[in-house]
């Protein structure tokens, strides 16, 4: 809940919403991530997940999604299982599009 409402305060939009409370498993468990594709009905290679805790990077790759690191945070776990690791929030739209991130592979 608290979440929305900083959605909501910030002006932004979301496709689907996966929160604390929305699985009984949480990261790095991938039922977050698994629920986030269920409601946004597409399968983990159509998904990308962008994060920086080494937690996020297991979850991910377990659900089968790219991980992709924010390089750009200071908390940033170096040795998590990243495909990428993205020099600044821009890249991810570069990616997206088609463009080649980082180390990814």
């Amino acid at each position: 809940y608290y979440t929305l409402a900083v959605l909501r305060h910030h002006d932004l939009t979301h496709d689907a919403l996966v929160a604390y409370h929305d699985t009984p498993q949480h990261k790095p468990h991938p039922a977050p991530f698994l629920k986030a594709l269920q409601k946004l009905a597409c399968g983990p290679s159509d998904a990308i997940g962008v994060g920086d805790g080494a937690e996020d990077a297991g979850a991910l790759v377990t659900a089968g999604i790219r991980a992709w690191g924010s390089g750009w945070s200071p908390t940033l776990a170096k040795h998590g299982t990243w495909n990428a690791v993205l020099g600044s929030p821009a890249e991810i739209v570069a990616g997206i599009r088609g463009g080649r991130i980082g180390d990814d592979h």
